[in-house]
């Protein structure tokens, strides 16, 4: 290990070319890599609000969110239901398998939820 580090302290102009070639070679290697940083991916969720003023957390679960919830999970490719409940706001958050076309799934959604309140 002594004598390479010798050897390197002696020829430092040989050194500086070598790690400018690794350094070239990292860089074009870079460049033309097959894979993305950060991939185009969309998620398939779909989220449905409702306001209901005055309401409080506990009614907008019953009332609500539950009802919203039974009716989406009988939609094909859902994964999950999921909802948040605030003072007159309700929050429902349906998750889709990862193959589902998004667009489809809120249209999906929003049939179910057409159904429950009779538009």
């Amino acid at each position: 290990m002594r004598n390479l580090i010798s050897f390197f302290i002696r020829r430092y102009v040989m050194a500086i070319a070598i790690f400018g070639a690794m350094a070239l070679f990292g860089v074009i290697s870079l460049q033309s890599r097959g894979i993305e940083f950060f991939p185009d991916i969309s998620l398939p969720i779909v989220t449905v609000t409702t306001v209901y003023r005055g309401a409080t957390p506990e009614e907008m679960a019953r009332d609500v969110s539950e009802v919203i919830e039974d009716e989406l999970i009988t939609i094909p490719n859902i994964a999950t239901a999921s909802s948040s409940n605030f003072d007159g706001l309700s929050l429902v958050i349906a998750e889709f398998e990862f193959d589902v076309d998004v667009d489809e799934a809120a249209i999906s959604v929003d049939q179910k939820v057409s159904a429950i309140t009779g538009l």
